[in-house]
């Protein structure tokens, strides 16, 4: 029998999962899609107000209060429960985040599902919608209106500048209005920076440099704009952290949120709370993946491996591909397929422990080279690159990790530890 687990779906950095992108014809095909970022977003992210179906999602401030966060999942259908320990949090069960067919007759709270389904990254059409909003220029022109907003809030004056105004009217609410969101204006953001310093003498380009980082974390899926959305411009809400927890039955899988509390957590986070970019993977069945036999591991590098691979374990297969590339692009070492096959097994729990709170995956890992045929020059350079390439899959997987790697050389072996 698998055993259960807790995921992180917090976001550690901002590398995206490999999408398709489409066409112009694919882009045009997607009208009803357009229409859809038109409600959620506003074309290019201009609307200021939900739709009216959303009103009443929107109503009742949640702020910190759990019991109002659980009663909105109530009202559109969703299974929830209170979780009492280590500490009070929301559990939506994912078995009911569906779209329900009996709300077929009520338009407004299928609506209402479809727009939360999206949030979380569990809507049917996810991947499709994701690539979408990557594709269409909707996701530049949406992070690119939440930057102006925000530069409204924090430098008015500079923002009240007729050079200024004149830009933002035409590469902003102008410009999406008469291409439907086509045109990209980020490339010409440095445009709209320059007017705002010359406007504004006391502003630096790393300042203006670090928000715009900062909103194309926050909106970097579309999953992730929704949740901004929700939670800072609708609910003044603070997550803390959501975990996905699994289990060996379906009906009992479900997603913990955990919202900030001053009363006992002594730091409020510095930031908002972001999806993992590959959250739909993330969310995929994991009961035959929590445990994976021994006979599997033996076929690593198989086409049926990777094929079989889901939730994590497909983010894992990422993050090993990865590393094995980095070894031999930028190291100059080839691992041969003897290496990958005594390795992959540890490696692959060591990546996984990134993403897994999970008392039996070491959050550590030791490599020990014996000298055989090799010299001693020959495995201490090979483990120094194996540290450059694991270095290098953390900080763009895993960057908030904490990592040490060290080297030490004896006469029987090397040891390399994580």
């Amino acid at each position: 029998m698998a055993r259960s687990s807790k995921i992180k779906l917090k976001m550690a950095d901002l590398s995206f999962p490999k999408r398709r992108k489409l066409e112009n014809a694919d882009i045009e095909a997607n009208a009803s899609l357009a229409d859809l970022f038109n409600e959620y977003l506003g074309v290019g992210g201009t609307a200021t107000a939900p739709p009216p179906a959303l009103v009443s999602l929107m109503s009742t401030k949640i702020r910190q209060d759990l019991y109002k966060l659980q009663d909105l999942f109530d009202a559109v259908g969703f299974r929830t429960s209170i979780v009492q320990s280590p500490r009070l949090a929301v559990s939506v069960y994912k078995e009911s985040c569906v779209l329900s067919s009996t709300t077929a007759a009520e338009p407004q709270r299928a609506q209402q599902q479809d727009y939360l389904l999206t949030m979380l990254g569990l809507h049917p059409d996810q991947e499709a919608r994701e690539i979408y909003y990557e594709s269409s220029h909707v996701q530049e022109q949406y992070i690119l209106q939440q930057y102006v907003n925000r530069l409204r809030l924090v430098r008015r004056k500079a923002m009240q500048d007729e050079k200024v105004q004149a830009w933002v009217q035409e590469h902003t609410i102008a410009a999406t209005t008469k291409n439907n969101g086509k045109c990209s204006s980020l490339s010409k953001i440095q445009q709209f920076m320059s007017l705002m310093r010359q406007a504004d003498h006391k502003l630096r380009q790393e300042q203006l440099d670090h928000e715009l980082e900062r909103q194309k974390w926050y909106n970097c899926t579309l999953a992730n704009a929704l949740l901004q959305q929700f939670l800072s411009g609708h609910h003044d809400c603070v997550i803390k952290d959501v975990f996905y927890k699994t289990s060996h039955m379906a009906k009992y899988e479900r997603l913990a949120f955990y919202l900030y509390d001053p009363e006992i957590d002594p730091v409020k986070p510095i930031s908002n709370f972001i999806w993992l970019p590959d959250l739909a993977r993330a969310l995929q069945q994991q009961q035959q993946q929590l445990l994976l036999p021994p006979a599997l591991h033996q076929q690593r590098g198989s086409s049926a491996t990777i094929k079989d691979a889901k939730g994590t374990r497909a983010i894992v297969q990422d993050m090993m591909a990865t590393f094995w590339s980095h070894l031999l692009r930028h190291g100059g070492y080839y691992a041969s397929a003897t290496m990958k096959e005594q390795l992959s097994p540890a490696l692959e729990r060591y990546f996984l422990s990134g993403l897994r709170q999970d008392p039996n995956i070491p959050l550590k890992l030791y490599v020990f080279v014996e000298f055989g045929l090799c010299d001693t020059t020959n495995n201490y350079w090979y483990l120094k690159e194996k540290r450059k390439s694991h270095t290098h899959v953390l900080k763009n997987i895993l960057p908030h990790t904490e990592t040490h790697i060290s080297i030490r050389v004896n006469r029987s072996a090397c040891i390399c530890g994580v």
